[in-house]
């Protein structure tokens, strides 16, 4: 049995929406270039070489939307794994401290049987 990767090569991505970019212009729309630089790639859609023309062209978009001032997607990414990363070691810290004050008070006196002796 044949096992078909549909993961593409960062290069081929990268080649790929290159070639979009530069060649849209003499085409219809995004659409009808992404079929057609898609066909020019060699392979057919989804053989494991080469994206489909609707996976080509969302490549198409988030560069468009990576090449404009501010935040890319990676980085947005990457600060919303840190974020994540941060909440646990936070979380992670937090338990020994509570268990501290948990067990400290279990073995500090207490002040008002230490200044009032029992009366029964």
């Amino acid at each position: 049995m044949t096992i078909i990767s549909h993961e593409v090569p960062p290069e081929v991505e990268d080649r790929a929406v290159r070639m979009v970019l530069e060649r849209e212009k003499d085409y219809t729309s995004l659409r009808v270039a992404c079929v057609a630089i898609g066909d020019q790639l060699g392979t057919p859609p989804h053989a494991g070489g080469t994206p489909s023309p609707e996976r080509l062209r969302r490549w198409v978009e988030q560069a468009r939307v990576d090449a404009q001032p501010g935040v890319t997607s990676a980085e947005a990414e990457e600060m919303k794994n840190l974020r994540a990363q941060t909440k646990r070691l936070r979380e992670a810290k937090e338990i020994p401290r509570s268990a501290s004050f948990f067990f400290a008070r279990e073995f500090v006196p207490r002040e008002r049987e230490v200044l009032l002796p029992r009366q029964h």
